[in-house]
């Protein structure tokens, strides 16, 4: 190409071997006239994704009119949810009145695969920091599983009837269901190939009916609600996780529902509330802290967050669960993680991701029952929140925020290599070169030295935070039994 912007975004890219043999191949399209004709900002940023990901490079080269996402007036801000669903829905709505389902999710999932390409050119050319990122991966989620939500539950509709139960007076109800986000998802902090973690729930026992009933002692419908709300689960999950020519939109993770493999696909309102008064237990409670509504009624989604309240977030807790916790800490690092990989693994390792989430889930656990300004969903404000109520001191604050910050960048950058749900650094000194390029630093000793000092300055703070709030605790009884003597 002539335009001599390219050579320099090349030299100045995080892997310029890489970027050059990505550009050669996307110069061989019919993307090459805008190549030609592009702004040594747009170089820099399509250079930046070339180093960044082989899978998204294969991505443009293959689809060469993305080329046009990929400008600085189209990547300089942030989208949100908002406008994604407003796009979505333009041309969704006439695909819907036209029971043209098959073409909808084809249009879903290449919307899925534009938005991921132009979310990675944002955080590969540093236009979006971590906070940012995470928030539009998990938007696009959202908009992405409502839709396939609403084209499944209409086709069953359509082909079965519509569930019903009678409410006290006998009347005859459609009866309501809703797709509740957990982990990542339900904390809206999304990486680039998370697994979504889902559960079901529907409002009511009761039968399908192809019409409403009208009377009190209708017959007895097709179908149970049950019935009706499995088959919705098991077409929603293959929906999502189909793998097409335009490829998948994501992977279901169903294990954090009551009793998980073993325990049943959907339940009622009711069912969930009677096993977590039985059977509850602590690794439950912490999960629930990052419970929200992903698709589906919003009224139903609201009675289950206030039926789970008191669960998730108890006045009182039992000795007890601070042992449990220290325990499951122990296990992620003995069964999960696999040998020789403890100190690689930017997820669960020692210092890792999921240790500053379990510091602050363990003091929301402990806390959010008595003060709710605790309560919340995501990992960085909560650490805020700990600060202000001088359960966590603000210098340590800081450095598990910077911890987070830089785990969940690398985080990012080895799942966009290959699209593929790794969270750990790789032995060879060539991928670990790339690596440290694209995470901004002029070496690879400079890179591990960074990456060496971070967990040093988290590992520890697991045992230190429980210790501090089990004196919190102590001191907060003493206060009480003396105001009321």
């Amino acid at each position: 190409m002539k335009n001599p912007v390219w050579e320099k975004a090349i030299k100045s890219s995080p892997v310029p071997q890489r970027a050059r043999h990505e550009l050669g191949l996307l110069a061989a399209t019919n993307a090459v006239s805008s190549l030609e004709n592009a702004s040594e900002e747009q170089a820099r940023i399509v250079c930046a994704l070339l180093s960044g990901s082989q899978a998204l490079s294969g991505w443009l080269v293959s689809n060469p009119e993305l080329i046009s996402v990929l400008t600085p007036e189209h990547l300089q801000f942030a989208r949100r949810e908002q406008g994604l669903r407003r796009e979505v829905n333009e041309w969704m709505t006439p695909l819907l009145k036209a029971q043209d389902y098959s073409g909808g999710l084809k249009q879903l999932r290449l919307f899925k695969q534009r938005e991921t390409l132009r979310i990675a050119a944002r955080d590969l050319a540093r236009l979006g920091g971590v906070v940012e990122i995470t928030r539009e991966i998990s938007d696009l989620a959202d908009v992405c599983l409502s839709t396939v939500f609403q084209i499944c539950n209409q086709q069953l509709i359509e082909r079965l009837g519509q569930p019903y139960h009678q409410d006290m007076d006998g009347r005859w109800l459609p009866t309501r269901f809703c797709v509740f986000g957990m982990g990542k998802l339900g904390g809206q902090e999304l990486n680039y190939s998370s697994d979504v973690d889902v559960i079901f729930v529907y409002s009511d026992e009761g039968q399908v009916f192809k019409a409403p009933p009208a009377k009190p002692k209708a017959v007895s419908g097709s179908f149970s609600n049950h019935q009706f709300f499995i088959r919705l689960a098991e077409t929603f999950i293959a929906e999502v996780g189909r793998m097409t020519a335009e490829g998948t939109l994501y992977r279901i993770d169903l294990r954090l529902r009551p009793e998980g493999d073993a325990g049943p696909l959907v339940r009622s309102l009711g069912s969930y509330e009677n096993y977590y008064a039985q059977w509850g237990q602590t690794w439950e409670r912490m999960m629930l802290i990052k419970t929200r509504c992903v698709a589906g009624d919003q009224a139903l989604a609201a009675e289950f967050l206030e039926m789970i309240q008191p669960f998730r977030y108890p006045r009182s807790l039992g000795g007890g669960v601070i042992r449990e916790i220290a325990a499951m800490k122990d296990r992620i690092e003995t069964e999960v993680v696999k040998a020789g990989e403890l100190d690689r693994n930017v997820k669960l390792g020692r210092g890792g991701i999921r240790e500053i989430e379990f510091v602050a889930q363990t003091l929301q656990l402990i806390n959010g029952g008595r003060i709710p300004f605790l309560q919340g969903a995501q990992t960085l404000p909560t650490l805020d929140k700990l600060v202000s109520y001088d359960l966590l001191p603000s210098a340590e604050a800081k450095v598990l925020k910077e911890a987070y910050y830089f785990l969940r960048d690398v985080e990012h950058r080895l799942q966009m290599e290959n699209n593929l749900q790794t969270h750990t650094i790789p032995v060879s000194r060539a991928a670990q070169e790339c690596l440290a390029g694209l995470m901004g630093y002029s070496s690879l000793k400079e890179f591990e030295s960074a990456r060496k000092n971070t967990p040093k300055t988290s590992a520890g703070f697991m045992v230190n935070y429980l210790n501090l709030r089990a004196r919190s605790r102590r001191r907060f009884c003493l206060a009480n039994s003396i105001g009321r003597s």
